[in-house]
């Protein structure tokens, strides 16, 4: 079972898995977010494979926005970088909260988010921040890394830009925010789709299919 087209494809290339499944990841249903400024989030784990230097030198370009980055960071020397890049903002409107953040603060950050930015260099997985991102009705801005974007192009809920270009994570930004109710349109179709009811019908199906070719073969499968 995968969560995206492309790495259901993957798995039968590489493994010459004939039954493959997509199945989304699931999201909670929270209220929908309504737009109240220009406030952007970053959230998770902070590693060299996330490209968060990259979002923080595209504040430059964006003056008339706030971002937060909160999560924390695998290592100290990737901990410096972030900080290094904060300095060097031209607008001050960048903060930093690097630690474990507690599920209440999270909860914070989450409900005051208008867009949340995923600058990815490396993503062979589907994000969970971005579910929860989803949860919330958020649009997002992310890059074209891995499978991050599938999901994101085909229900239309943001946009998918070039990894490691500060400007084209900018005019992301603006593009979400300048077009924010069709983009969180999209989110709502995908809430829709991948609501945890609907996946826990679809790995039901799953079980019961897999149970039932079990039971046609005379010997057990080994």
């Amino acid at each position: 079972i995968a969560h995206t087209k492309q790495q259901k494809e993957f798995l039968q290339l590489k493994y010459g898995k004939k039954k493959s499944y997509v199945i989304h990841m699931g999201v909670t249903l929270k209220p929908i977010h309504k737009l109240k400024n220009k406030n952007m989030l970053f959230f998770g784990m902070l590693n060299y494979g996330k490209g968060v230097e990259y979002l923080i030198t595209a504040m430059n370009w964006l003056p008339d926005y706030k971002l937060t980055v909160a999560g924390k960071a695998i290592s100290g020397d990737y901990e410096k970088i972030l900080r290094e890049e904060t300095a060097k903002n031209k607008f001050g409107n960048v903060k930093l909260d690097i630690r474990w953040v507690p599920e209440d603060t999270k909860e914070k950050y989450f409900e005051e988010a208008d867009i949340m930015v995923f600058p990815y260099v490396w993503a062979p997985y589907q994000s969970a921040a971005m579910h929860d991102a989803f949860s919330y009705g958020i649009p997002v801005v992310v890059t074209d890394a891995g499978a991050l974007g599938e999901v994101v192009k085909e229900f239309l809920c943001g946009r998918v830009v070039e990894q490691r270009s500060p400007k084209a994570l900018a005019s992301g930004i603006k593009a979400v925010h300048g077009n924010y109710e069709t983009y969180q349109r999209g989110v709502m179709e995908y809430r829709n789709e991948a609501n945890w009811a609907k996946t826990a019908e679809k790995h039901i199906a799953v079980y019961n299919e897999t149970l039932q070719e079990y039971e046609s073969h005379e010997e057990p499968f080994k």
